[in-house]
């Protein structure tokens, strides 16, 4: 089993982005814990998991190093959104998570974040503006059985 991932800094978190169909959803905890550590794993704040739900449009999951869902923000938004820039080629992007939906666009590092739909967010009627900072792609090659990998 190999799992490729990108590491990305946005706002004051670090972010691992990794393709949702590479790991079944019962051991996201499990990969949230080994790779969020600094001395097992890449180091991160927060592993979000992006599924292609087709034309632009992808999933988000988000779960903290303690392997315990987090809400989506702009920040994860945008980090999810030049992963995919990097790996699909979209520079345009629908996202949505839990609640939430975020129109993101991506121009080098520098990412326009709007929330979707029916939301609306008065400070910031043009959308979020973030630099997102790539830091390096990985992968994971593990050959022992997922339950060893992502043990709960």
């Amino acid at each position: 089993m190999n799992i490729r991932f990108v590491k990305l800094q946005s706002g004051a978190s670090d972010h691992l982005v990794v393709n949702a169909v590479d790991v079944p959803a019962r051991h996201w905890a499990g990969l949230a814990r080994t790779l969020c550590q600094p001395t097992r794993g890449a180091g991160a704040d927060v592993l979000i998991g992006v599924g292609h739900t087709g034309q632009g449009r992808f999933d988000l999951s988000c779960l903290g190093g303690d392997g315990v869902t987090v809400p989506a923000t702009v920040w994860t938004a945008a980090a999810a959104a030049v992963a995919i820039r990097r790996r699909y080629g979209y520079q345009a992007v629908r996202l949505r998570a839990d609640h939430l939906a975020f129109e993101v666009s991506v121009a080098g590092q520098e990412v326009r974040v709007h929330l979707g739909g029916h939301q609306s967010a008065p400070d910031h009627p043009d959308g979020w503006r973030i630099t997102v900072r790539y830091a390096f792609d990985g992968e994971i090659a593990h050959h022992a059985p997922a339950s060893d990998l992502f043990a709960d």
